[in-house]
Order: C-alpha cells, then structure tokens, then sequence
C-alpha cells in the first residue's frame, strides 16, 4: 500500500515538471509566431555626413524563421517627420519605399537610402524616418521598433551659403496687411533672389486676403527684406485665420542658398471679435434693499445680446430671491449693462445664502468670458 503511493507520487511529480518545462519554453508558448517578428536593428549607426552617399539599415527577424515572409518600408515625407528639423526629400535625401522578402531562414535584410550631397550649409542637423508596415506570411510587426530616425550632418562651409529665415510676425486684420521678415545669415558678396507665392489656407483669397507671388531681391550683404501681403478687414467675429507663403531660391546657379522655412505659415487675429463679462467676480447685498444690482460688460462696438438666468443655491427661489431667465441687449457702442434681480425679505434670522446667475446664447459675434458669477445675500437680522 505504501509503495503504491510513492509510486503515485513520484508519477504526479513527473507530471508537474513536464508541465512546468512546457509553460516555461518559449518555443512552447502559445503566442510564439515561428515565422518571427520583424524590426529595426538598433544597434546600427542612423547619424551620418551627407559626404557618404548613402546610409543602410538593417531589418532583423528575431523569435523565429520559419517561411518566406515579407515586409514593405517607406520614407515619411517632411509633413509627417516628428523633427523641428526635417531632411527634405530630393533635396537631403532621395525618397525610397519597397518590399522586403524573408526567404525561409533568413534572417536579416538591409534598406539602402541614398544621400544627396548639396552645396548648401544646414545651420543644424536635418532628420527623416523610415517605417516598416503591412507583415506578410504570419510574421509580426515589432511594437516599438517598426520606424528608425536617421539624421544628416551637413559638411559644408558656413560661409559659402546665404541662410535665409522667414519670421513671422504678428499681425492683426485691422493693420490692413500680414508681414513676413526675411533675414539673411551668413550674406554672400552676391545678390539673392527669392520667389514667393502666397495659398490658401483657412483664409481665403481675395475675401480674406490678396494673393501675391513675385520675387525679392537681397543686395550684396543686404540681410533683412520684409513682404507685405494686404489683408482685409470685415465685420465679422472670426478664429485667427491663416494662409501660406512658399519661398524658393532664384538665384544664379552658383548663389548657394538654404531656406529655413520655405512654406510659411501666415497668421493674423481678427479684430472684430466682442466679449462679454461679469464686471465683478462676486456680488454683495443686503436683504433688506431688497434688490442686487450685477454689472456686465462687453468689448466690441457691434449690437449683441446675451441670455441670463439665475439659479438657485443655499438661496432659494420664490423665497429668498425672484427667479429671472431674461435678455440683455446691447445696442452699438454701449459697453455696460446692469441686471437687477428682487431680494425677498424676511423676518429670519438667517446666515449669508447665495445663488448664480449665468449667462449664455450670445448673439452678434460675441464669445462669453465669464460664465457665472454669485450673489451673496447678507441678512441684517441676523447681524441684530
């Protein structure tokens, strides 16, 4: 009897350390893709001069190789580079895309981006990245390294190449017109022809603004231009609005010339936009006037109406207060309105109660600041 339970022991021994070696292998986990996931290979070198013509990435396939697999890859464009700085294609470097194919085995698999060699002198280090997607043949994609950010160092003589910055400034609808600031860094004994074309963007041409596009020319160490684009001013309430400026060099052909920014964003602020608030941030008044008195003001000079109501709180209405759901009105060019809502007296003894009037449903172009505010009623008789 006894030899046949160290018989059944030893048998359900055996049988938890199969089981524990077969949850411990990885080979044996359910999850595990014999066809491999494919990734970048980090450990390569993804900063390089643009003196070496090209740069080459490894895609590996780790946790498996079994099959043909393939992968494709592509370079983002400049619009989709999360770089303050990004390398340009067909100027920095020439786009690539394609399919890579996994033979059954087979490991690793390198993408060659060609470089361009420019004359031009990047004042800091240009970025671009290239993406794996769409996995075939039951290989897996890697979560966190299925893109590679390659960066370019330029080796060109700083002083060779006029820079050429756009800054934008700040501009208003009612100035008339939106400015850009060009200035020239590193200025060359050479004159410097940049085109400019102006598109549209949330604003529109000609109701928002004129579209330009001609050509401005920096003098021999000449280092500041500034472009004025008109604007018009209309009656409406508007966001900010935007349009674009694309800059590009004209220059003779042995005028080297790096632009910073050559799409320019152009903002400017509407000036017709009106707010309306509370003067107060918090009113006081005593039961016994029988009255609270609340100002509310607005900017802007355009007629509007606000909606208003109260709303009661430890005060409550019908008892402490007459409850209103009104309409202020404002004619043009008057900046202040008062609303007046009754205090009922009492003869309690009571602590300080409050309710709120807020405001709301603006109409005319106005944008409402300051929602809410509270009244506070104080009660004498309990002062006594």
């Amino acid at each position: 009897m006894l030899m046949n339970r160290k018989r059944t022991a030893l048998a359900l021994l055996a049988f938890f350390v199969m089981i524990t070696i077969v949850l411990l292998d990885p080979h044996h986990t359910a999850n595990a893709s014999s066809q491999g996931e494919l990734a970048f290979d980090y450990s390569g070198r993804f900063t390089v001069n643009e003196t070496e013509g090209t740069v080459s990435l490894t895609v590996i396939r780790t946790m498996g190789s079994a099959g043909a697999v393939t992968i494709d890859y592509y370079t983002r464009d400049k619009e989709n580079v999360p770089a303050s700085h990004p390398a340009r294609p067909g100027q920095d470097f020439e786009a690539v895309s394609g399919t890579l194919v996994f033979a059954d085995g087979e490991s690793a698999k390198t993408i060659v981006v060609p470089l361009i060699n420019d004359s031009l002198y990047e004042e800091y280090p240009e970025s671009f990245v290239i993406e794996l997607k769409n996995p075939t043949g039951g290989a897996t994609l890697s979560k966190t390294s299925y893109f590679c950010g390659v960066t370019i160092i330029s080796d060109d003589d700083p002083n060779s190449t006029n820079v050429i910055r756009a800054e934008k400034m700040i501009n208003g609808e009612g100035d008339g017109y939106a400015r850009v600031r060009l200035t020239r860094k590193n200025p060359t004994n050479d004159e410097v022809l940049i085109h400019y074309q102006t598109s549209p963007g949330t604003a529109q041409s000609p109701s928002d603004y004129d579209e330009a596009a001609g050509v401005i020319a920096f003098a021999p160490g000449e280092t500041v231009k500034v472009l004025t684009i008109p604007v018009h001013d209309d009656n409406y309430a508007e966001e900010a609005e935007y349009f674009f400026v694309a800059f590009q060099n004209v220059s003779e052909e042995n005028v080297y010339v790096n632009l910073l920014d050559p799409d320019t964003r152009i903002s400017y602020v509407d000036n017709d936009r009106a707010y309306v608030r509370f003067k107060d941030p918090v009113v006081y008044a005593m039961e016994e006037t029988r009255g609270a008195y609340i100002k509310v003001t607005r900017t802007g000079e355009r007629p509007i109406t606000v909606e208003y109501e109260t709303i009661a709180g430890t005060a409550a209405a019908g008892t402490d207060f007459t409850a209103a759901r009104k309409t202020l009105s404002f004619t043009k060019g008057e900046v202040s309105k008062t609303i007046f809502v009754p205090l009922l007296d009492d003869s309690l003894a009571e602590y300080m109660e409050s309710f709120t009037i807020r405001l709301f449903d603006p109409i005319g172009g106005v944008i409402i600041e300051t929602e809410t505010i509270e009244v506070h009623i104080l009660d004498k008789d309990h002062l006594t």
